[in-house]
C-alpha cells in the first residue's frame, strides 16, 4: 500500500469513529459518579506523553504553553456542561447524561486540527527521524507549540465536563435543585 491510501484509510476511519461517538454522545448515557474520572485521567496521561515528546523533539515552549491550553479546554468543558442534560440517580452512585452536539463538535474539532496539523508537518516519519538523528527537529516550533496546546485543550475540556457534572452531582446531595 502506497502512503496516500495509508492516509486516506486513516482518516477515513478516523472520520467514521468520530461520527459513532458523536452519535453516541448525543444519546442520554449512563455515568457512574466514580468511574467518569478514568477517562479524563487516561487522557491527561496521554497528553502529557504528547506534549512532553514535542517539547523534546521540538521546542520546550510546547511544555510550558500547554497549561494555558488545559485551562482553557476546562473551561470549554465547563461551558459545555451547562448545555448537557443531566438526571442524577442518588441511590446508584450515577448520572444520565445528554451532552449537546456543539461540544463533541467541538473536541472533534480540536482533534481533527491536531492530527491535521501532525499530517501536515511529516507525521510519525518526522519523530522518528528526531528520535533517531541527533539534531533533526521532528515539528517546526510553532506546529510542535499549537500541537501541544490543541491536545490539551481537548484533554481539558473533557476534564471540564466531568468537574461540572460532579458539582451537579453534588449539588443533588444537600438536596439543592439541579441546573
Amino acid at each position: 500500500m502506497n502512503q496516500t491510501l495509508t492516509y486516506v484509510l486513516i482518516v477515513l476511519a478516523l472520520v467514521i469513529g468520530m461520527g459513532f461517538r458523536v452519535y453516541r454522545m448525543t444519546r442520554e448515557r449512563r455515568w457512574s459518579v466514580s468511574r467518569m474520572w478514568i477517562s479524563p485521567a487516561i487522557f491527561l496521561v496521554i497528553t502529557i506523553g504528547v506534549v512532553v515528546l514535542d517539547a523534546r523533539t521540538s521546542t520546550p515552549l510546547a511544555a510550558l504553553l500547554a497549561p494555558l491550553g488545559l485551562v482553557a479546554g476546562i473551561a470549554i468543558g465547563f461551558y459545555q456542561g451547562t448545555h448537557t442534560t443531566v438526571r442524577v440517580d442518588k441511590p446508584n452512585h450515577s448520572l444520565f447524561v445528554k451532552t449537546s452536539p456543539i461540544g463533541a463538535l467541538i473536541f472533534i474539532g480540536v482533534l481533527a486540527l491536531r492530527i491535521g496539523l501532525r499530517f501536515a508537518s511529516g507525521g510519525m516519519a518526522a519523530v522518528q527521524a528526531a528520535q533517531t538523528q541527533p539534531g533533526v527537529v521532528a515539528l517546526p516550533p510553532a506546529a510542535a507549540i499549537f500541537g501541544s496546546v490543541l491536545l490539551a485543550l481537548a484533554a481539558g475540556s473533557v476534564l471540564g465536563l466531568r468537574i461540572y457534572l460532579q458539582g451537579i452531582y453534588n449539588k443533588a446531595d444537600q438536596g439543592r435543585p439541579l441546573q
